[in-house]
């Protein structure tokens, strides 16, 4: 599945750097988020379900699953304020993160509670999906549950984030929390947490409205994990009825298939865009996961898309006052989107290579620890 969630990734950053042609193509960042969700779902599922299993699999899983965030999340934050920092330095302030630029603005205008919130926030990675709820008025920094979230007297909560895509991390370590406690449910069960959670995201959006707001709110999102985790609960089915060889053979078409929907996402109708592509998704993982983990390169690119989606915010900044004097690349368009993603991707490489890797290569060995000593089987 590496290589959809690598087309996952770069369509986010499409959608930030404002491709008016690519985003003729490929679905928007918000979709390709949720979908991310669903892989998610799935792969927590099957790794609790077969892998951490055991007396002590519960410690181990958290543990490993901190590994895996927090210190990719860590780098991109230093490289936030290094970026603004140098950004600052060399060609003023016009040229600092917008996030930093909102700091330098108006952080001398936060009261303590509000100060100690978003610097939290930005520490902890809890509690930044809760940024997108509100605004602080200015002036005075007072936060306020308000709408529209953007305007002359007020500043979103979010414009204070220092690396804003880390707000799904947010949400994904609430839904590991809950993991353990509901993927190992009957199908039933499963379908049944699809149902509330999605349930409950369209009475929210029928009466307070707002759809953008729910996108950020772990129980408004919930049944898009869950999707996932139904959709694995469907593998230990087909493998015994139809065999790993043969369904890898299925699997090798719908890979096909999900590729090139979702590379040309953006050209179906709005309205049925997200659930079909979301079904579709869900449906196909099974097989399309048996077809690619066959597949070592497919897994090496899967593992390029977690440090381009969290950098890329960094990247895009790092990029313009670097290169902003470019008139080709100021004028926008596909050939700034290609610089982009290519600086994009080679930093990910240096990512994964530096930081990942080893944090990998640590998590495997905390595993085969855990099963010599017999805390997991």
């Amino acid at each position: 599945m590496g290589l959809i969630r690598l087309l996952l990734a770069a369509s986010v950053v499409i959608t930030h750097v404002h491709d008016d042609v690519l985003e003729r193509f490929l679905i928007d960042g918000a979709l390709a988020v949720k979908l991310f969700f669903v892989i998610s779902g799935f792969y927590m599922a099957l790794i609790l379900n077969e892998k951490y299993v055991g007396p002590g699999a519960l410690r181990l899983f958290y543990g490993n699953r901190l590994l895996r965030l927090l210190p990719l999340y860590y780098v991109m934050l230093l490289m936030a304020l290094g970026v603004a920092g140098a950004g600052y330095a060399l060609r003023g302030i016009g040229f600092v993160t917008p996030a930093m630029g909102n700091w330098l603005a108006h952080g001398r205008e936060f009261g303590g509670p509000a100060l100690t919130g978003l610097a939290l926030s930005n520490l902890l990675v809890v509690g930044q999906e809760y940024a997108y709820f509100g605004a602080f008025l200015v002036p005075g920094g007072h936060f306020a549950l308000t709408e529209p979230l953007v305007g002359p007297d007020r500043v979103p909560a979010f414009g204070f984030l220092l690396n804003p895509p880390a707000w799904t991390l947010a949400l994904e370590l609430g839904f590991y929390a809950l993991a353990p406690w509901v993927v190992r449910r009957g199908f039933g069960i499963v379908l049944a947490w699809v149902a509330v959670p999605l349930l409950l995201r369209l009475g929210l959006e029928q009466a307070l409205g707002n759809p953008f707001r729910w996108d950020h709110f772990l129980p408004t999102q919930l049944h898009l994990f869950m999707l996932g985790v139904l959709a694995y609960r469907c593998l230990p089915f087909l493998r015994k009825h139809f065999g790993a060889e043969r369904l890898r053979r299925w699997g090798l078409p719908v890979w096909g298939a999900l590729l090139l929907m979702l590379g040309t996402g953006a050209l179906w109708s709005s309205g049925l865009r997200e659930p079909v592509l979301l079904t579709l998704l869900a449906a196909g993982l099974p097989l399309v996961f048996l077809a690619s983990s066959a597949v070592p390169l497919d897994r090496f690119l899967g593992e390029l898309s977690f440090p381009l989606y969290l950098s890329h915010t960094n990247v895009i900044s790092s990029v313009q006052w670097l290169v902003l004097r470019s008139e080709s690349l100021r004028a926008g368009g596909p050939l700034r989107s290609l610089v982009y993603l290519v600086a994009g991707l080679l930093f990910s490489g240096l990512l994964y290579w530096w930081v990942d890797r080893p944090l990998d290569r640590f998590r495997q060995r905390r595993l085969r620890l855990a099963a010599v000593n017999g805390t997991i089987s």
